[in-house]
């Protein structure tokens, strides 16, 4: 069964330092303590916030883990919820 449940959660951009197997420059993960939303997990989420704003951003997004049969678990912003910046860096 899965959850459907959508959680408030601070996310962040940075640059990972192994581009292997990982698509853009700037990417998005959960900041450590964001459990159970662990910092290894992708993020699906608006491109914007790897494109418009400073690695480092904070932002609140509104997000649910999905896990799909055979495929690794990530996380997907509720495209119905707007995004809140948090801290510029």
């Amino acid at each position: 069964m899965k959850d459907e449940t959508y959680h408030f959660i601070v996310v962040e951009s940075y640059r990972p330092h192994n581009m292997n197997g990982l698509y853009g420059e700037v990417l998005i993960r959960p900041i450590a303590g964001e459990e159970p939303f662990t910092q290894d997990m992708p993020v699906e989420c608006p491109d914007a916030l790897s494109r418009d704003y400073e690695v480092g951003t904070l932002f609140k997004i509104k997000a649910k883990i999905v896990k799909n049969e055979n495929e690794r678990p990530f996380i997907k912003h509720d495209s119905n919820s707007p995004f809140d910046i948090l801290r510029i860096e």
